[in-house]
C-alpha cells in the first residue's frame, strides 16, 4: 500500500525523500550578455523572459535591455533567439570568488 495520498489540487502528500522543488530556479551555465551598442530597446527579449529578469533601462536618452538577478536565470536563451538585432549572446557563466 502506498504512503502517498492525493489532494484535490492533484498534488501528493507523502515521503519527500529525493523530492525536487519544481519552483526552485535552475542554475544555468550560460547567461545572456547584452551588447548595448546593438540593442535598440525594442523590448522583445523582456517580453520573452519567463522569469521576468530582463527590463529596459534608459541612459542618456538611449534605451537597452538589462539582466537583473543573473543567479535566477535559467539559461533558456529565449531572449537571444527572439532578438532581431543579435544584441544578446549566451556566454559562459564566470565563477565569482
Amino acid at each position: 500500500m502506498s504512503d502517498h495520498t492525493g489532494r484535490p489540487d492533484g498534488t501528493c502528500v507523502g515521503s519527500s525523500v529525493g523530492a525536487i522543488d519544481a519552483n526552485a530556479p535552475r542554475r544555468s551555465r550560460r547567461l545572456p550578455t547584452i551588447d548595448t551598442q546593438r540593442c535598440t530597446g525594442c523590448g522583445r527579449c523582456v517580453a520573452k523572459c519567463d522569469p521576468h529578469l530582463l527590463s529596459l533601462e534608459v541612459v542618456r536618452w538611449e534605451k537597452f535591455a538589462v539582466l537583473h538577478a543573473p543567479e535566477r536565470c535559467t539559461g533558456c536563451s529565449a531572449c537571444a533567439v527572439v532578438c532581431p538585432f543579435q544584441a544578446i549572446a549566451m556566454r559562459k557563466r564566470v565563477a565569482v570568488g
